[in-house]
């Protein structure tokens, strides 16, 4: 039995620095440093979210991977003006500005990809096409997809998904609330690198709530098991190579509590179906060697029709098996002269 093919995941949060996680993940006084020191002995990736209000500056983004130890990789939320902004003109001309300021993630390996969260009102047509187009040559680096974020249903059609494909585009796929307007939880993959956000599920502060209210959710062991049932198929499919999960739902480190807990689930469910891999292969092992040890010349002996022996050679044959058999018993030999 073949094992399945391996695919690398991550785990971790939008964002590592809050003022509500003091106190609850990290230590109360904790410097922004350390925070970073201690979220990426947990975790080995993050969504950073601080350049969707602000323009990134080169200079301190170098400074700050010039800091980043182990395996911790990040995906950067694009800044508004690339997913809320009515004058694409101007978006496309920053494209290039805001892409530059992480060459530096790039080039020491920590960039997992740029996040474009769109609104509701961004769908499907030939005009956000055009627009996708023209900004990922802005944004795009090579062999790391564009993460795309998006609202509206439309996106989710065959033809839409297609053209994610084509292009090079990586539908997020996401578990939010099921209300009218919002993205069903979907385990599709467009690209080779997968995000999967997770948000909560808190219906009643989602339209209504502030950033910390919409997202004040627990997810509890029940769900994440059926998200198990749900995203497993993704973290064996040939066509992924590396899928990341993030959890979103950050007030009061509940998100860090889940990834944590995710993590966990996870790995214990791929243990579990390695030790079953394992198990049959060396099931099946000695039978695979014992065809495998057969020369050629022994597979031609075996093939050969069986030799026509004289009646003569027959029955002195079976007078010897005889008497080798009453040897091995020690019952007593007849003697022919009494």
């Amino acid at each position: 039995m073949l094992s399945r093919p391996s695919v690398g995941i991550r785990y971790g949060c939008v964002g590592f620095s809050y003022r509500d996680w003091m106190g609850v993940f990290y230590p109360i006084g904790t410097s922004t440093r350390k925070q970073l020191s201690i979220y990426s002995s947990h975790f080995n990736v993050c969504e950073l979210t601080q350049f969707v209000q602000q323009m990134p500056d080169r200079e301190r983004i170098a400074q700050f991977a010039s800091q980043i130890r182990g395996d911790l990789k990040f995906f950067i939320r694009l800044h508004n003006t690339f997913t809320h902004c009515a004058d694409l003109g101007l978006a496309l001309s920053l494209a290039k500005h805001f892409k530059r300021a992480f060459e530096p993630f790039v080039e020491k390996g920590l960039f997992s990809g740029f996040v474009a969260s769109f609104p509701y009102a961004f769908k499907y047509d030939v005009r956000s096409k055009e627009y996708l187009e023209q900004l990922a040559i802005g944004l795009r680096f090579e062999n790391i997809p564009m993460q795309m974020d998006f609202r509206h249903s439309s996106w989710i059609a065959p033809g839409a998904l297609n053209w994610l494909r084509k292009n090079g585009f990586s539908l997020v796929c996401v578990d939010e609330p099921q209300l009218t307007g919002l993205m069903p939880p979907l385990t599709v993959s467009t690209t080779s690198n997968l995000l999967v956000r997770f948000h909560g599920r808190n219906e009643n502060s989602w339209w209504s709530g502030n950033a910390m209210s919409r997202y004040d959710y627990l997810y509890n062991s029940i769900e994440l098991s059926e998200m198990w049932t749900r995203y497993q198929p993704l973290m064996t499919n040939s066509d992924v190579r590396e899928i990341s999960f993030i959890f979103n739902n950050h007030w009061q480190a509940q998100s860090v509590k889940n990834a944590l807990d995710w993590k966990f689930l996870v790995e214990e469910k791929q243990s579990v179906a390695h030790r079953k891999d394992k198990q049959q292969q060396q099931f099946f092992k000695p039978s695979l060697q014992k065809i495998e040890e057969v020369t050629d010349a022994e597979a031609e002996e075996q093939l050969r029709p069986p030799v026509a022996l004289p009646l003569s050679e027959i029955k002195s044959r079976v007078s010897r098996a005889f008497f080798d058999g009453q040897s091995a018993f020690n019952l007593p030999i007849k003697d022919s002269n009494k």
